[in-house]
């Protein structure tokens, strides 16, 4: 009998004197069995009230209706499959486990869970004893399930989106498999708050703060966040990309998972920043026109504080009316452009170097107060304007004339080192053109008449009052 599988409570009836008995006697005894023979069609010797409960045919039917063989019970386009398995499992072992549709009585199909043991008898026949489980219901969840995960990965392999799940409790993560679609290589997964700091190297530098006070802010209380940050890709270039995440949290109210998405912004930010910079720029020269001009120096020195230290020079270019007249406007946007060349050419990146008017240009050296340095700057600025017009192969030649102010002695406001700064360039224009003057105490005692009356013609700062205003 130890070969056989043990089984509670079996009538003892169904044994010989001499401790045999057949499978079949045995299982068919216990509601919750099946027997068949390990043959081709697997034979049933007798099945108990599980096979009917699950497929709805009694014995009788079963054995007029499919000719007792429990193979024809499963639909025809499962059964070699079916056979195959059984086959492989029996080939490792004697335990058979598997899920297969049955039909059932009322005219469909059913999933059962097909758990059995191979017994051999003491005659030499292989039985298969076991039990038959419905499980269409769990099945037809997973199915689900698998259907809903499929249309999810179709959809997250159309997008550059990324979806991510951070375990804050076994501090581990997982990112969809766009992560490395988009990035060229495998993101962390393991010990992530441990080794966050090494997800830094893979972010922009000055993205690495916001991000992780973010981070932060969502472990303390905060429900959900949004950030943009740069993430590094394999070939060293930084992607711009939106991170949503929201905190999930236990019955104690303490953050234990992070869930989000990550969205690739790169081209809508890419081409914010190129409008935001085609918006900035003046048309003509490529160069800060003048509101941007007016920004970027008032943040320069709202930044810089008690520790301003810089010159403001406005450059306006002498008789330009007259080049405009003779040679014509294509040449005279040409020379602007030529002379915008010359002035980003002489100057650092870092200074602001814009074209505030028609003929006008401003310069902001930031960090210096070398009024030597100045001084060179602007007679290598006169000097470069006389040969603008050399091309055209006209006697005349281009100048130009320069007003500088010096903060902090002359101002700490755009205000007012532009005012000195114009006073300066009137001085210049009174004294004679194609030069360059300081602001002084002798320009600051001259009357505010006599600025406006000193050229023939107004500069065109006088123009746009709204560049005086901080």
């Amino acid at each position: 009998m130890d070969r056989y599988i043990a089984a509670p409570s079996v009538d003892k009836s169904l044994f010989a004197e001499d401790g045999s008995a057949c499978p079949a006697a045995v299982f068919s005894s216990l509601a919750s069995t099946f027997c068949c023979r390990d043959q081709v069609d697997f034979p049933l010797e007798e099945n108990g009230t599980a096979l009917a409960s699950v497929v709805g045919y009694s014995t009788r039917e079963i054995s007029e209706a499919f000719h007792g063989r429990l193979l024809e019970l499963i639909p025809q386009e499962d059964r070699q499959e079916f056979v195959d398995k059984v086959t492989r499992q029996l080939a490792s072992g004697d335990e058979v486990e598997l899920a297969c549709r049955f039909f059932h009585k009322e005219g469909h199909t059913v999933w059962a869970l097909f758990k059995c043991r191979r017994v051999i008898h003491q005659d030499g026949t292989a039985y298969l004893c076991g039990i038959l489980t419905d499980i269409s219901r769990s099945k037809g969840v997973h199915d689900d399930l698998r259907k809903h995960l499929d249309q999810l990965n179709i959809i997250l392999a159309q997008t550059e989106n990324i979806i991510f799940e951070w375990d804050l409790v076994s501090d581990s993560i997982f990112f969809s498999d766009t992560w490395e679609r988009i990035f060229g290589y495998s993101p962390l997964t393991r010990d992530f708050g441990k080794t966050v700091s090494a997800l830094s190297s893979h972010l922009h530098p000055d993205d690495v703060p916001l991000l992780f006070q973010h981070l932060r802010i969502l472990k303390s209380g905060t429900s959900y966040q949004a950030i943009d940050a740069r993430i590094a890709r394999a070939d060293g270039q930084y992607l711009w990309c939106r991170f949503r995440a929201t905190a999930i949290r236990d019955k104690d109210g303490n953050a234990c998972k992070l869930v989000g998405i990550i969205i690739n912004i790169d081209d809508e930010k890419r081409e914010t920043s190129a409008l935001k910079k085609q918006a900035e720029r003046d048309s003509l020269t490529n160069l800060l026109n003048k509101q941007t001009a007016h920004e970027k120096v008032v943040q320069y020195l709202s930044n810089a504080s008690d520790n301003v230290n810089c010159v403001l020079m406005i450059i306006d270019l002498d008789h330009f009316k007259f080049v405009n007249d003779q040679y014509g406007h294509m040449v005279g946007d040409s020379v602007l452009t030529q002379c915008a060349r010359e002035i980003k050419r002489l100057f650092r990146p870092t200074d602001i170097v814009a074209r505030i008017g028609g003929d006008e240009f401003l310069v902001l050296m930031k960090d210096t107060s070398d009024r030597e340095l100045v001084k060179a700057r602007c007679s290598q600025l006169i000097s470069a304007f006389r040969t603008i017009l050399q091309p055209y192969r006209q006697a005349h030649t281009l100048s130009c004339s320069i007003g500088a102010s010096f903060a902090p002695d002359h101002g700490t406001t755009y205000y007012d080192l532009f005012v000195a700064a114009d006073r300066a360039l009137y001085h210049a224009k009174g004294l004679g053109k194609n030069q360059y003057t300081f602001y002084n105490c002798d320009i600051a005692s001259l009357p505010a008449q006599q600025f406006a009356s000193a050229v023939n013609a107004q500069i065109d700062s006088n123009d746009y009052p709204d560049l005086l205003s901080d």
